[in-house]
């Protein structure tokens, strides 16, 4: 499960929760749904959390999302200056 990390300004901490462990991809997309990062990293199973730093992005919002084995959670966050 993702919690919401609004409204941020620079970083945010993205907290998640993993039922199995396994390869992790994090991205996070613009409103017309272009890839602006991702990162895969492997996670044991539990409780865990990413910082995510904006890298200059404009005020506005995206979409981050968290996918293992097939499964993805997305959800929206807002960026304000």
């Amino acid at each position: 499960s993702l919690k919401h990390p609004n409204p941020f300004d620079n970083t945010t901490r993205i907290d998640f929760y993993l039922p199995t462990s396994g390869s992790v991809r994090f991205f996070v997309m613009d409103e017309l749904g272009r890839l602006i990062y991702q990162s895969v990293q492997d996670y044991d199973q539990g409780e865990h959390s990413i910082n995510y730093n904006d890298d200059g992005l404009t005020s506005g919002v995206y979409y981050y999302g968290i996918e293992q084995d097939g499964s993805r959670l997305m959800r929206r966050m807002v960026l304000k200056r």
